[in-house]
């Protein structure tokens, strides 16, 4: 019984060892197949087809608005200050020819009528003279004298014809007593101050009720007919300014565009930004200017233009001067000529040909010679093998039976 069991134990033994060295034998035999390298996927990328043309440079810059026409408002009078037409405080606004402010002014109207009165005695003595001595003359003279009133301004001597009625008036003092008049009448101008010009007023150092002497320095007032803005444009982009152009003016504060144009250019830079002053009119009848001197806007000044020229966006220039193409399904590195740098794009004049596909992608990880393709082509060969997947199905199942055909139905 023992020898059974030990034969009956071994035997499946024999049996496995046998079947191994047979798994051993057999593989070793088998010949080894070379392992295949994964295929290379092309990669999509975004082209643009080149074509050169006339580009103009865009030159950017920010400034401040102020009035091209500030004005102190002096005092040339003496005496109490008097209200205008509008009040005379910080941030009124004015229409040209309003009464801004007033000098009380009755002793000197008074002292220029007196002078008037004067004047017109000096005329009544002389014209009885006139009417006996030239009497041609006398009817000129007769009606100067008519209109003359001491509450109306002067009006112009006429000239004398005859020199010895010259003599007659020198005689009586006309002359004289004419231009003292007439200096008075000038004076009594500077007691109203009026507007020269549509504005606002800025900042005021008397109020009505003082008391303002010669050179008392009343406040100053803005011109709003005529707005300016001063740019600081980059003295690298100077050579590239086109100073006949029309400025476009933009705010982040405000909505819509304004139009101006360069009234001058500075000379000199300055040593710690390098900029150049620019100077940009404004004309005030836009409806929807922003009128407010300080405020900070952004001016896209005309630039000069290139001919045969190529815009490259900035991103797309690898190195200083590189950038990528596609040709025959890969991708070529080629150098290009840079003839100016601006904020989001470079002004390539050599180095490009019309027709070459300018990848346009933002590229990471590539080296030239790598295969690709461009978007337009991907998609048009995915269109085509869903086409052809679509066109199979309806063979599939135009060759099967009828009965197939509505039991899948």
């Amino acid at each position: 019984m023992r020898v059974e069991n030990v034969k009956s134990l071994v035997a499946p033994l024999l049996i496995l060892l046998l079947g191994f060295l047979a798994m051993v034998e057999l593989t070793g035999l088998r010949e080894e197949l070379p392992a295949r390298p994964p295929a290379a996927k092309a990669r999509v990328v975004n082209t643009l087809v080149v074509e050169p043309g006339v580009l103009q440079a865009r030159l950017l810059a920010w400034g401040r608005l102020q009035s091209a026409q500030p004005v102190v408002l002096l005092s040339e009078a003496e005496g109490v200050l008097m209200a205008g037409e509008v009040p005379f405080r910080q941030g009124q606004g004015f229409k040209r020819g309003q009464l801004l402010l007033r000098v009380d002014d009755r002793q000197k109207r008074l002292q220029l009528n007196r002078s008037k009165s004067d004047f017109i005695n000096a005329m009544a003595a002389v014209l009885p003279e006139i009417k006996q001595q030239y009497p041609k003359q006398w009817a000129d003279w007769n009606r100067y004298f008519d209109r003359l009133q001491v509450d109306k301004p002067l009006p112009t001597m006429p000239a004398a014809k005859v020199e010895k009625i010259k003599r007659l008036l020198a005689r009586h003092n006309a002359y004289q007593i004419y231009y003292a008049v007439r200096i008075e009448e000038i004076a009594l101008e500077k007691y109203r101050i009026r507007a020269p010009f549509d504005g606002t007023i800025i900042d005021t150092s008397l109020h009505t009720g003082a008391n303002a002497r010669l050179g008392t320095r009343l406040g100053e007032i803005l011109n709003l007919e005529q707005l300016e803005l001063v740019l600081q444009l980059p003295a690298v982009d100077l050579p590239w300014l086109d100073t006949d152009g029309e400025v476009v003016v933009r705010s982040s504060q405000f909505e819509g565009s304004w139009r101006g144009r360069i009234d001058r250019v500075g000379s000199h830079v300055d040593e710690s930004t390098q900029t150049v002053p620019v100077f940009v009119t404004l004309a005030g009848e836009q409806a929807d200017l922003p009128a407010m001197a300080g405020l900070l806007l952004e001016a896209e000044l005309p630039g000069k233009t290139v001919t045969d020229a190529v815009s490259v966006p900035l991103k797309n220039l690898y190195g200083d001067n590189e950038v990528y193409l596609l040709l025959d399904g890969a991708l070529e590195k080629r150098p290009v000529t840079v003839l100016r740098r601006e904020a989001q794009r470079a002004i390539v004049t050599s180095g490009l040909e019309p027709g070459d596909r300018l990848v346009t992608d933002l590229l990471e990880g590539v080296a030239p010679g790598m295969e690709a393709i461009s978007r337009e082509q991907f998609q048009q060969e995915s269109q085509g093998q869903s086409q052809d997947q679509s066109q199979d199905q309806s063979q599939d199942q135009s060759d099967k039976p009828p009965q197939q055909q509505s039991k899948q139905s």
